[in-house]
């Protein structure tokens, strides 16, 4: 089922009488059979959205569409949707072996429901399959109430795989659990599209999290969409400020300065002693005379023992901070007054305290305008 928002902004009243917008002239298309993952903080209008397209919530302005039908206008038992939220809805009084087999029950014309031996042992199967998949075979005879979260959000991922619905909208069901449960339900996701062909929005504040599981991913800020794309192109080629420094771990290094023109070529130069400066490529020549942020990610900041010598565009640095995490090394950095990270390889044998020095890829390096946040060039 293909998914079109139109224009869609939704408005809301706070307790003092302010209109808030919770999403702002969002546009996007969600191709029939595509996961795509809608990213941002909290508050920045994901939930909203979801609620928007499962028609939970009538635009204030614009319009959800299936397959061409405004989703208002169709029934929501035909809309063939199926939405898991954070905090997973079972029936309480069912237990889970009947949470898991309403869908199939329900999915039966009632003449077959009367050929209750066959078609049960036929349900059972597949729910005791289910159960087996999700770690749960164990708990079928318990209600919701006696379940943990984790068990109680693999009965609803269970339930959404036998519901097979051509949508599946999901709302941080992942946000609560640990993480080796997050990581088996990650793969679990990924699976059921693929065995069921749906179409999957999945709504995540965690950037890894959207990066895995969605072809696409779609990102929100202060309920407007900041960049949609291939999660490649936008770790590499960000939009604007925010949604490079979103993405990331540790996230992107900013240092503010100027774009300079001299005899030598285009320049940044940022404030600070001894100050760093920076060949900028001849494409970005309209931003000289402005202030413009230079963006490079922690892994593309090279450290070296100060002994090598003074290669060219290279920095001496203190260091603050060493974090090891596993095989990587963070070492927290302060160049011309700028602080800088550096993801690096446990193995290289550097001092944990002192002076080092440092190089930065070039090719790497964006540039932000100050006041737009936009990237340029």
């Amino acid at each position: 089922m293909r998914i079109q928002v139109q224009n869609v902004t939704k408005r809301y009243r706070d307790p003092k009488r302010r209109t808030i917008s919770a999403v702002d002239a969002v546009n996007l298309t969600v191709n029939a059979g595509e996961m795509l993952a809608v990213v941002g903080p909290s508050g920045s209008g994901k939930t909203s959205l979801l609620r928007l397209i499962a028609g939970l919530e009538e635009p204030t302005q614009g319009q959800v569409l299936l397959d061409g039908a405004s989703v208002s206008t169709i029934q929501p038992a035909k809309r063939g949707m199926f939405m898991l939220f954070q905090d997973a809805l079972l029936y309480p009084n069912l237990s889970v072996y009947d949470n898991l087999a309403l869908p199939l029950t329900l999915r039966q014309p009632l003449w077959k429901r009367m050929k209750r031996r066959r078609q049960w042992e036929t349900i059972r199967a597949q729910v005791e399959a289910i159960a087996r998949r999700f770690q749960i075979s164990e708990r079928l005879d318990a209600l919701p109430e006696q379940l943990s979260r984790g068990e109680r959000q693999r009965t609803a991922l269970g339930r959404a795989m036998l519901s097979r619905p051509a949508v599946l909208l999901l709302d941080e069901p992942l946000s609560n659990l640990e993480p080796e449960l997050r990581f088996h339900l990650r793969f679990e996701i990924a699976s059921l599209r693929e065995e069921t062909g749906a179409t999957v929005i999945h709504v995540t504040h965690d950037p890894f999290e959207a990066f895995t599981l969605g072809d696409r991913v779609a990102v929100l800020h202060r309920g407007r969409l900041q960049q949609i794309d291939f999660p490649e192109r936008i770790y590499n080629e960000p939009t604007n400020r925010f949604v490079a420094g979103f993405f990331g771990f540790p996230p992107m290094n900013f240092v503010k300065g100027w774009a300079k023109e001299t005899d030598n070529g285009l320049w940044f130069l940022a404030s600070g002693k001894p100050g760093i400066r920076l060949k900028m490529p001849p494409k970005l020549a309209a931003a000289v005379g402005r202030s413009v942020v230079a963006g490079i990610r922690p892994e593309r900041v090279k450290v070296e023992a100060l002994s090598r010598g003074s290669a060219p565009g290279s920095f001496e640095a203190s260091i603050r901070r060493v974090e090891k995490f596993g095989p990587e090394v963070f070492r927290h950095l302060e160049v011309s007054g700028a602080g800088i990270v550096a993801r690096d390889d446990a193995v290289q044998n550097l001092p944990t305290t002192g002076r080092v020095r440092v190089r930065l890829d070039k090719s790497h390096i964006l540039w932000f305008d100050s006041k737009s946040s936009k990237r340029i060039g």
